[in-house]
C-alpha cells in the first residue's frame, strides 16, 4: 500500500484494478447538491455579519448582494 500520497491526491486519482476481472473503478467523490452548497454559504454569510466587521468586508458585501437577489420577488414593481 502506498502511504506517501496525500488525501487530495487519493481523492482525485482512480483506484487500482479491482479484483473482478481487472475492471478499474474511480474513487471520485460526488459533488454536493447545489442547493445544499447555496444554503451553507447563506448561513455562513448571515452568521458572519457583526458590528466588528471593517467597512470593506467582502463577506458583508456578498451578504448585501444576496439580500438584494433574495428580496427581489417581494419588491413592488413599478408599472407605467
Amino acid at each position: 500500500m502506498e502511504t506517501d500520497r496525500s488525501l487530495s491526491d487519493a481523492a482525485t486519482q482512480p483506484c487500482g484494478p479491482s479484483p473482478e476481472a481487472g475492471v478499474r473503478k474511480n474513487c471520485f467523490i460526488d459533488p454536493a447538491p447545489l442547493m445544499d452548497v447555496m444554503l451553507d454559504q447563506l448561513a455562513y454569510l448571515v452568521a458572519h455579519k457583526s458590528p466588528e466587521c471593517p467597512p470593506d468586508c467582502l463577506a458583508c458585501e456578498r451578504l448585501q448582494q444576496v439580500e438584494g437577489w433574495l428580496m427581489l420577488p417581494f419588491r413592488a414593481s413599478v408599472r407605467p
